[in-house]
């Protein structure tokens, strides 16, 4: 699978998600809620769209295009819980996410080339919001796997993870 063909397949997904939300889908009142931002779980990071399906369902793409790892990925997330406290919101959740990643080498010549491959991940997070404000903020401890074969190159380590989305509407 080509770059070209994971950003479409990110975008896709990302459609699909607010077309299946329905009319809510900007109101940031629960399902339906879009929040936009920043996702990083190292080492790939980048831009980041959340769409809330439901009370406990969401739907991540994030285009990680910064760095010489490129990631493209989309990620389901889950939430076990939701707690309200006198200051704000939290939710603990668990994610599996599948995608597309590209890293640069040199080959055997000194040619510089890029290899692209699938990757697959999954681990658990945990959400933060003020009451008083639309921006939550996430942190993140996972497992991601990706083989590049030609660069002889196999990752698969504990990945932590930080992020930042601010939700139209506001996240509640």
């Amino acid at each position: 699978m080509n770059i070209k063909r994971a950003r479409l397949v990110v975008a896709a997904i990302v459609v699909a998600t607010v077309v299946i939300s329905g009319s809510n889908a900007m109101c940031g009142e629960g399902p339906g809620s879009i929040g936009l931002g920043f996702q990083s779980s190292f080492p790939a990071y980048g831009l980041s769209g959340v769409i809330r399906a439901n009370d406990r369902i969401a739907v991540q793409g994030i285009l990680g295009f910064f760095g010489d790892l490129n990631s493209y990925y989309g990620r389901v997330l889950y939430r076990f819980s939701d707690r309200q406290a006198d200051w704000g919101y939290t939710n603990l959740y668990g994610y599996g996410m599948a995608g597309l990643f590209s890293y640069p080498w040199f080959d055997n010549e000194g040619s510089p080339t890029r290899e692209s491959t699938a990757g697959f991940g999954a681990g658990l997070g945990w959400e933060a919001q003020l009451k008083s404000t639309p921006v939550a903020f996430n942190l993140e401890i996972g497992l991601g796997v990706v083989d590049f074969k030609e660069a002889d190159y196999k990752f698969s380590a504990i990945m932590l993870g930080a992020g930042i989305h601010y939700y139209f509407g506001g996240a509640r």
